[in-house]
């Protein structure tokens, strides 16, 4: 790597200057140096350069103003090809001379302007275009900074300005090299107020640089002779050669720790040795690498001993030591504790623990989480639990026993996370507690039946991992209390943000265990806790390697499942403690509103906010509560951050208030659990933290090669969800979602590089995949269904949340919730949330999923509410068929939708929404208006109406066959149709005359017998023709190969046949159903059992034998059956096998699930299709059959004579009768039953390979 310089030297004139720079170049040893703002006029160029750097080559660019950027480079160890030369900007390749290694660098010097700026944003923009795979070194003085973060003092930066360049980083894809030495590399040289510091000069790489060179870093150093800092490069210069044995089996090891942290979705599994994956890590490491630190007396480490020994010293002192044994009490605090775990309930606590509950504790544990330090992680465990479960149960058996616990198993490691975006103390470090996964397992354990009670014990003003609790209602009853504080004529009030210093780490052990005697937890219960927390071992990790070892002393681990739990308990020690001083104390006043609810505080693990009125005597109160609940717990209040807010009706001692408490004064809007909590509506520039966040979070992602399907799954499944909190407690105002959105919009469509337009308008992508969008999440839409959850939960009158109860107290006074009036003391958030204009409350499962699931087959494809009611009051106005239709099927949905949401809400049975739909909409219909066409044309008659209503005479049907209107109408006269004719002329048709005449339930007679039919009919089908088939292709292969093709064929006939004789009399018994009317009036229509026994029951007979003979009626018309159903199977299978084969070649061996379950839907859906249209004759001839009432002709009939007959009746069109329901069904009924059988036939031979794979491990 070669060492690379740059300085914006502020002048080269004078003497100390060069004597600065050439000191510079000498101590560093700087191969290529960058000098900005020298301030040499053109003519003194060559006088200046005999005096610096002898035998050094030198570029300048004289065309802009007063040679702004000069390059210089040792030209015996590099070559420097210039490549793009501007005022602001010099863009050059450089070579090595002796490892040949090539890299760009780009050295720029920002314009003091914002406008002449973008001029070199657009620049690096258009030459990261232009760059491929070559490492990229930018460097110099920007003039400008990301956030106000990087400014300090009476001026920072505007936001456009700001904004614009964090723009130009994301769209050029460069990332920050991590540096050492000064956080500010400019400074305005004056003092007091006037003074000001800012980071305009740093270093910025491509992601190819951190491949090549991936320690790589730089020194900010302290300026000299100039107002800035000079930039040097740092690094690994040479690689050490290693043993190829040793160095490839740590190169193994490596890559499965790094696919064990990489955190992306696509890396998850398999080899992923790709550029993006060692690109994500590179760029992880250069982040996260500590360098320096600086000790609490300014003083700065940057040995790498020193640093390493810091650390360990620091969290040795806050975590270890010698543990305080302390006499501590909390029985006093018995009368204010909400609730005491009886007897039975600490009884259960103890239990014995089973192995099955071992190892459904450690199946719990995801599978990527971080190994302890013993390196295993759960994968590990659960992929050979037939090998070492017995063991690792026994091992947690024995601790649950005995409770006593290894120290093994128990050692920790401590990873450092930073706090703050530029830490540079130990204490902006937050450790992370990695513990071994069987550790983890047991307290699992323990927290699964912790849980059990902690709803009774914890007050509802904490909600923090609470089951059935949410954080949302902290933040909605903080803002109900903050209203009003803006206002002089309300009551006074405080609100106090106490902020606990290291709350985790400072919790004494002898003090947890009190309270847990105080919610009357079992002796042996608070032993294992007290085993898992004292027994733990600590070391420090630093930049991939392990410092230290020391026991602990107290606090609660970050990373242990049992310390949240813990925690919340301590804090409701802290809450009984408060109730306890404010009950004994006279003179303490509750908060305005919160006397009847005893609202004292909000706890949300250690964020707390506190409320009382505005006087001294119930703020000293509050005081000394909480220096109490120091003294006895450790946890000590950080004064300089906690804060103490005042409403504006605080006119008297104000002062005198805030010195009693000791912290300082904080305004509104504060911060809270994330969110600003404000007493006014919600502004854009409130909502700036989210917006950084959005924009930090695809800053992160610019050095990723992402293809527009990456980029919409990273909205997807990461951006989508980031405003989703803000959303779930505000409601966001248009602008901020607009700003949102064309955030969002511009990542999806113009990638990193800033270039290209949107190609689809946003309420387009948002749209459901079914309807030609994305499934991009609508912000707006969002935020209105969040808000409706809180409405939910008024209505539903939750009174378990503190925020409902206060609601119902003080805003809804006797529940009118559809009432609501603006009053004076109501929240604009409050005001906002309840009158919202479009209120649907409609929550049910299955609603949710009913209108996607009947878009494509009903055709109704609202985007929204508003398009579905426009389209139905123009369509369903008049008596128009089609109208009646659309009517009757949206009246099915309903009618259908209601009755299964009545069985899963009330009995506790439902079937699945999709199969629900497919069911009633695509089978059950379409087999029922088959039917009735068919045995319209076989003559069966509809209470007897035909020519009446079809030719106006009084004639009426003498003979059982139905007969052509035509043939009693007059000549020259065209038939009319009454709305009682019973005469169907189409599909519709039916559908039309059969809900009018018969109701609407009609529809679905027969339906018992369809599933009775379907399960036995499947299951013999499917399975013996995968049998046949299979062996019928291997004796074939080996004795008539010619033959081989054929084999589906023959297979699916011979399964066809068997599984219709088995099935038939169902089957008659549902064609019957369907095919005749019920003509007795409020008399249930027989059922599949009364169907069958009505059809034998006229030929039953003394004699057995010839009784055994007459039951073959059962099987009238199994001729006709087999004649239709063998060359349906016949013609489906010989080309669905054909078809599904290269469906499957084309897309590739490597195809996922979803493309081997949608390459059988569409080959059997192709298949069932033709073969639904080849065989629809034999179809019509096998439903005349059935329907025959003449058992005598029934049983003499056949198939060939029915033919015949419809032939002569009808011609083609009586031969085709009722095709089209008949194609609309098997199409879709074959692929359906041919998919899902392929993903059923998979799940079991899996099951029996693993089941195989564990028999042969035992």
């Amino acid at each position: 790597m070669i060492k690379v310089a740059a300085w914006n030297v502020r002048g080269l004139n004078g003497s100390d200057h060069q004597r600065a720079m050439d000191n510079l170049v000498r101590e560093h040893h700087i191969q290529f140096l960058g000098l900005i703002e020298t301030r040499v006029s053109i003519v003194n160029v060559s006088r200046i350069r005999k005096n610096l750097l002898h035998s050094w080559s030198w570029f300048d660019d004289y065309a802009g103003p007063a040679g702004r950027i000069w390059l210089t480079w040792n030209n015996l160890e590099i070559e420097v090809e210039i490549l793009w030369v501007e005022s602001q900007i010099i863009h050059c390749r450089t070579t090595n001379k002796r490892s040949h290694t090539k890299c760009l660098i780009s050295v720029l010097y920002g314009d003091c302007e914002l406008i002449p700026r973008r001029t070199l944003w657009a620049t690096l923009q258009s030459l990261a275009g232009n760059i491929s795979d070559e490492p990229w070194l930018v460097l110099g003085d920007f003039n400008a900074v990301l956030d106000d973060s990087e400014a300090w003092g009476r001026v920072a930066d505007t936001s456009t300005s700001m904004n614009e360049f964090c723009q130009c980083i994301v769209a050029s894809g460069l990332i920050h090299l991590p540096f050492t030495g000064c956080p500010y590399t400019w400074h305005n040289c004056s003092e007091g107020t006037r003074s000001l510091w800012k980071r305009l000069d740093r270093m910025l790489v491509s992601a190819a640089w951190l491949e090549r060179w991936p320690h790589s870093s730089y020194l900010s150093a302290l300026p000299s002779t100039s107002d800035h800092s000079p930039l040097i490069i740092q690094g690994i210069t040479e690689l050490v050669k290693c043993c190829r044995l040793v160095y490839s089996r740590a190169v193994k090891l490596e890559e499965i720790m790094l696919h064990q942290r990489a955190k992306l979705q696509w890396l998850k599994h398999g080899d992923q040795n790709t550029k993006t994956f060692f690109r994500m890590i590179n760029t992880t490491r250069a982040r996260q690498r500590i360098f320096q630190i600086s000790k609490s007396n300014g003083e700065m480490l940057t040995t790498m001993n020193e640093v390493t020994e810091e650390f360990v010293t620091y969290f040795q002192t806050l975590l270890g030591g010698t543990r305080a044994q302390r006499e501590i009490t909390l029985d006093f605090l018995r009368p204010a504790v909400k609730y005491c775990l009886s007897q039975e309930e600490s009884n259960k606590l103890c239990d014995p623990v089973t192995d099955s509950e071992i190892r459904d504790s450690m199946f719990d544990i995801a599978e990527d989480s971080a190994p302890g330090p013993d390196g295993y992680s759960s994968a590990f465990f659960k992929a050979s639990w037939s090998v070492v479960g017995h063991e690792v149960s026994a091992a947690i058996g024995e601790f649950f026993r005995s409770g006593k616990i290894l120290k093994q198993i128990n050692a920790t490691l401590l990873v450092l996370i930073p706090k703050v975006q530029m830490p540079s103390l130990v204490a902006d470090y937050r450790p992370i507690s990695f513990c071994n996964v069987i550790y983890k397992t047991i307290t699992k354990i323990i927290v699964n039946r912790m849980q059990l009670v902690l709803d009774l014990l914890i007050d509802h003003s904490q909600n923090a991992f609470v089951p059935r609790r949410n954080i949302s209602d902290n933040i909605l009853l903080a803002q109900e209390l903050l209203a009003g504080y803006n206002q002089t004529r309300l009551p006074p009030r405080c609100t106090i943000k106490v902020d606990l210093q290291k709350a985790y780490d400072s919790v004494e052990w002898d003090f947890l265990l009190e309270a847990l005697k105080l919610f009357n937890f079992p002796t042996r219960f608070i032993g294992w806790i007290e085993q898992c927390v004292s027994t733990a071992t600590f070391s420090v990790s630093l930049n991939g390697s392990i410092y230290g070892f020391f026991p602990g002393a107290r606090g609660l681990r970050q990373g242990d499942p049992m310390s949240p739990y813990l925690f919340v308990l301590v804090m409701e020690a802290w809450n009984s403690l408060l109730r306890y001083r404010v009950l004994n104390n006279h003179l303490f006043q509750f908060h305005w509103k919160c006397s009847e609810q005893r609202i004292l505080s909000l706890c949300f693990a250690h964020d707390v906010l506190l409320f009382c009125r505005a006087d001294i005597d119930s703020i000293q109160v509050i005081k000394d509560t909480l220096s109490e609940f120091a003294a006895l717990s450790g946890l000590k209040v950080n004064p300089h951050k906690s804060q103490i807010i005042l409403s504006k009706a605080v006119q008297q001692d104000k002062q005198q208030m805030i010195d009693v408490l000791g912290f300082q004064e904080g305004f509104l809007p504060v911060r809270y659990l994330g969110v600003p909590l404000i007493s006014s509506r919600l502004k854009i520039a409130d909502c700036k933290p989210l917006i950084d966040k959005l924009d930090s979070r695809i800053a992160g992602w610019s050095h990723l090669n992402l293809s527009f399907a990456g980029r919409a799954q990273l909205i997807q499944s990461v951006l989508s969800t980031l405003h989703s909190y803000w959303a779930s407690v505000f409601i966001l105002p248009k602008g901020i979602i607009k700003i949102l959105e064309a955030k969002l919009r511009k990542f999806l469509w113009q990638r990193a590089t800033g270039r290209g337009q949107a190609k689809v308008a946003w309420d387009q992508v948002c749209r459901q995949k079914e309807e030609g969008g994305l499934g991009f999440r609508s912000i707006l839409v969002m935020n209105k269904a969040l808000m409706m959850k809180h409405l939910w939960k008024i209505v539903r009158q939750d009174r378990k949340s503190i925020w409902v109860a206060w609601i119902l107290r003080y805003r809804l006074h006797n529940d009118r919730l559809w009432t609501f009036n603006r009053s004076t003391g109501a929240s604009e958030h409050t005001e906002r949330h309840h009158l919202e204009k479009h209120i649907g409350p409609i929550f049910c499962p299955i609603s949710n999923t009913a209108v996607p699931a009947t878009n494509k087959p009903s055709g109704m494809a609202w985007a929204t509410t508003q398009q579905g009611i426009h389209w139905a009051s123009k369509r369903w106005r008049s008596a128009h068929l089609l109208n009646e239709a659309s009517r009757a099927l949206l009246a099915a949905l309903v009618y259908h939708q209601w009755t299964e949401r009545n069985n899963r809400k009330f009995r506790a049975t439902g079937i699945l929404s999709y199969h629900f739909f497919r069911f009633y909409f695509d089978y059950l219909l379409l087999v029922a208006l088959k039917t009735r066409l068919q045995a319209q044309a076989a003559g069966v008659p509809y209470d007897g109406l035909c020519q009446t209503a079809c030719s106006g005479t009084s004639t009426m049907l003498q003979e059982r066959k139905y007969m052509p209107p035509s043939a009693y109408a007059p000549v020259g006269s065209q038939p009319t149709c009454s709305p009682d004719c019973t005469r169907y002329r189409g599909t519709l048709d039916v559908l039309n005359k059969v809900i009018r005449q018969e109701g609407f339930s009609r529809l679905w007679r027969g339906t018992n017998a369809s599933l009775a039919l379907a399960v036995p009919s499947v299951g013999i089908y499917m399975p013996l023709y995968d049998i046949l088939r299979n062996y019928m292709e291997e004796v074939t292969s080996r004795n008539a190969p010619a033959m081989t093709p054929y084999v589906p064929l023959f297979a699916g006939s011979l399964a066809r046949s068997t599984a219709c004789i088995t099935c038939y009399p169902v089957e008659l018994a549902r064609t019957r159903m369907q095919a005749f009317q019920h003509s007795q009036a409020n008399v249930k229509p027989p059922g599949v059992l009364k169907t069958l026994i009505g059809v034998v029951s006229p030929v039953k007979t003394a004699n057995n034998h010839q009784a055994f003979q007459s039951f073959r009626i059962l099987w009238t018309g199994l001729g006709a059956q087999l004649a239709r159903d063998v060359p349906f199977s016949a013609v489906c299978w010989s080309s669905l096998e054909p078809l599904r084969r290269k469906i499957l070649s084309s897309i590739g061996e490597e195809a996922g699930a979803s493309g081997i379950l949608g390459a059988n839907f569409c080959a059997g859906f192709v298949a069932g299709s033709l073969a639904a249209a080849t065989t629809c004759p034999l179809d019509v001839a096998r439903t005349r059959r059935q329907i025959e009432k003449d058992h005598t002709r029934a049983l003499k009939m056949t198939t060939r004579q029915t033919l015949v007959e419809i032939w002569r009746d009808g011609g083609i069109k009586g031969l085709f009768t009722g095709a089209g329901p008949r194609v609309a069904r098997a199409g879709p009924s074959v692929g359906i039953v041919v998919s899902f059988y392929e993903v059923v036939k998979y799940a079991l031979h899996y099951l029996q390979t693993d089941n195989d794979i564990g028999e042969g491990h035992e």
